[in-house]
C-alpha cells in the first residue's frame, strides 16, 4: 500500500430519513442498533405495499427531508412542504414488502400519501418501521448476532471510501464524481481506493463496526442526486469492467457493516478511526 500522509478519518455522515429520498449531512450522528439514528424509518411504498426506489422513480431523489423534535418533514420544489408527526397513537398499520421481506409497517395517512402521490404521480403512501418489530441481518454474512435493520436494504451500514470515488471517478473521466451518488452513511477518507474491501473492523472509542458484505451497485448512482434526473454519468459501467465479483453477480462498490459495539454513542465528522485488516484476524 502506497503512504499516507495522514490518518484514516471520517470524512463524511448522512442518515437517509425516508428510503430513496435526499439525506442529510451530519456533523455527528447518534448510532443504534439499527444503524445512524432515524436511517431508513419511513419507506414510500406502492399500491401493493413494495417499497419504490429511485431505479423506477428518479424524482424521489429531489424529495428533501428534514427532522425536528416530533415530526418528518418533506418538501420539494413547486409543492407545499409536508408535515408528518414521528408518532401517530392508533394508527393503522399494512404489511410492506423490502426485497424478500414482509413486515407490517406503520401507515403514515392519506395526508401523506396524498402529497407523495401529487410528487410523484403515482399511487403511493408512506409509513414508518414499527418500534416494536424487528427486521434481522441475513445471518450468512452479518453472523449469528443481534444486527438489525429498519427499511435499508439489507444492513445497517454502508462504509465507502472518498478514494474509492475518485478513482473511480478517474477512470470514468469524471474527476469530480461526487460520492453522494453511491449514498453511503459513513464516508472514510486517509486511506488507499477500495481499501475498504479489505476492512474486517472499523473502531473509533467505544464503537466498532463490521464489515461483512460488499455493496452490489444498481443504476442509481447514474441518477444527479440534486436534479433527481438520469444523467450520461454511468458508474456501473466502468465498474462491471474492473469490479465485477462473481460471488454477488454484479458490481461492487462500498461494504456494508453492522454494529458490534457502541450502540448510543456519536460519531464525529473528523474523528479518527482505527481499521483491522481482514489479515489481521486470521
Amino acid at each position: 500500500m502506497s503512504e499516507r500522509l495522514t490518518g484514516p478519518r471520517i470524512a463524511a455522515l448522512t442518515v437517509y430519513p425516508v428510503k430513496a429520498c435526499a439525506g442529510i449531512a451530519l456533523t455527528d450522528a447518534l448510532l443504534g442498533r439499527e444503524g445512524l439514528a432515524h436511517d431508513r424509518e419511513w419507506m414510500i411504498v406502492d399500491a401493493q405495499g413494495r417499497f419504490v426506489s429511485q431505479r423506477e422513480l428518479p424524482a424521489l431523489a429531489r424529495i428533501a427531508v428534514a427532522l425536528d423534535d416530533d415530526s418528518l418533514l418533506m418538501s420539494t420544489a413547486g409543492h407545499p412542504p409536508l408535515r408528518v408527526p414521528s408518532h401517530q397513537p392508533g394508527a393503522a398499520r399494512r404489511p410492506v414488502q423490502v426485497w424478500g421481506d414482509r413486515i407490517q409497517a406503520i401507515d403514515c395517512g392519506r395526508a401523506a400519501a396524498r402529497w407523495l402521490g401529487s410528487v410523484l404521480d403515482q399511487p403511493v403512501g408512506l409509513v414508518r418501521f414499527a418500534p416494536d418489530l424487528e427486521r434481522p441481518c441475513d445471518p450468512a454474512w452479518a453472523g449469528p448476532g443481534e444486527a438489525r435493520v429498519h427499511f435499508a436494504d439489507a444492513f445497517p451500514l454502508l462504509i465507502l471510501a472518498r478514494e474509492s470515488v475518485a478513482d473511480l471517478g478517474r477512470r470514468m473521466g469524471h474527476p469530480d464524481l461526487a460520492w453522494q451518488r453511491f449514498r453511503p452513511n459513513v464516508l472514510i477518507e486517509g486511506v488507499d481506493p477500495y481499501e475498504e474491501d479489505l476492512i474486517a473492523s472499523l473502531e473509533t472509542g467505544a464503537v466498532a463496526l463490521r464489515l461483512v458484505k460488499p455493496c452490489t451497485r444498481c443504476s442509481v448512482p447514474s441518477i444527479d442526486p440534486a436534479l433527481g434526473v438520469p444523467t450520461s454519468i454511468d458508474p456501473l459501467t466502468t465498474l462491471l469492467g474492473y469490479r465485477f465479483d462473481p460471488r454477488l453477480g454484479g458490481a461492487t462498490l462500498g461494504v456494508n457493516a453492522v454494529i458490534d459495539r457502541g450502540e448510543t454513542q456519536r460519531l464525529t465528522v473528523g474523528q479518527p478511526v482505527q481499521l483491522l485488516h481482514r489479515w489481521d484476524d486470521t
